[in-house]
């Protein structure tokens, strides 16, 4: 089986990003889960480190942003269409977007991989 891993660089006007995943990390093999996590966002930070931690995949970001402005270049709400998966009119964010392009090129041909989901969101009025 190849390797499920992929990195990315990616600079715009408002951030760098370095960001790479390793899907295949499982405890006491060869690849050991390696988190390293750094995007100036303490909240982002601990979600993506929880989302590697709890998947068992070895995931590092190293983001730049102009944070003095404020944070949404680093890190904002993103939409895709379900259909074509292209990204809509809504200005996608950067780590969101970065991270989203390694899943997709570490995990390759996505056949035969089974999906199940379920979601809450707990709403404030």
């Amino acid at each position: 089986m190849a390797a499920r891993q992929a990195s990315l660089s990616r600079k715009t006007s408002e951030t760098e990003i370095d960001v790479s995943i390793n899907l295949d990390c499982a405890p006491g093999s060869l690849n050991a889960q390696v988190i390293d996590i750094s995007t100036g966002i303490g909240f982002l930070d601990h979600m993506y480190t929880a989302l590697a931690k709890h998947s068992g995949m070895s995931l590092t970001m190293k983001c730049k942003g102009d944070l003095w402005i404020d944070d949404h270049h680093t890190a904002d709400e993103y939409c895709r269409t379900r259909k074509s998966l292209k990204l809509t009119r809504r200005h996608p964010q950067d780590s969101a977007i970065a991270l989203g392009t390694v899943f997709k090129q570490a995990l390759g041909e996505v056949r035969g991989i089974r999906r199940y989901g379920t979601g809450f969101a707990p709403l404030d009025e």
